[in-house]
């Protein structure tokens, strides 16, 4: 049960998810915004080897990649939100070693919406940079090859 606070923390967000998460296995949950945290200090839970427990344990949850630009400070709470790569936009090891093992479980996202159309070619460009990194077959899988699956319920056939 959610407590009843307006004010609640990231992490007390975390229990009632994974109830969700195992009650509802049919329903497909797609996390936004792998590796942001716009509030590390409300958060502490949150860290690649959680998400690859959260992985390992449920089979109906995704992460979509579209995170804000590598070094971006959030005004909200005035700290880097990537947490996903360093400042020169190279990827954190210890995530991209949770997104290798788990290749079907990650989509790219662009985080796109009518007031902000015109950045869709850097968003673009920065998920190709990141596809870049990691192994093909990943990067194939990450880039079309599970939406496809989430969209029809069957595999990417060449």
């Amino acid at each position: 049960k959610v407590p009843n606070r307006i004010l609640m923390t990231a992490n007390e967000l975390l229990e009632p998810l994974e109830q969700m998460l195992g009650q509802y296995p049919e329903a497909v949950v797609v996390w936004a915004h792998l590796g942001q945290l716009r509030y590390p200090h409300k958060q502490t839970r949150y860290s690649p080897a959680y998400v690859g427990r959260l992985l390992q344990t449920y089979r109906n949850l995704y992460f979509d990649l579209a995170v804000s630009r590598p070094g971006k400070v959030y005004p909200g709470s005035g700290v880097v939100d990537n947490a996903l790569q360093d400042p020169s936009g190279h990827l954190i090891h210890a995530w991209k070693e949770v997104i290798e093992r788990y290749p079907d479980r990650f989509l790219i996202g662009s985080d796109i919406a009518g007031d902000r159309y015109w950045f869709l070619e850097e968003k673009v460009r920065r998920a190709r940079d990141l596809l870049a990194v990691l192994s093909e077959r990943t990067a194939e899988q990450i880039a079309y090859q599970n939406a496809w699956y989430l969209i029809t319920g069957t595999k990417w056939v060449e």
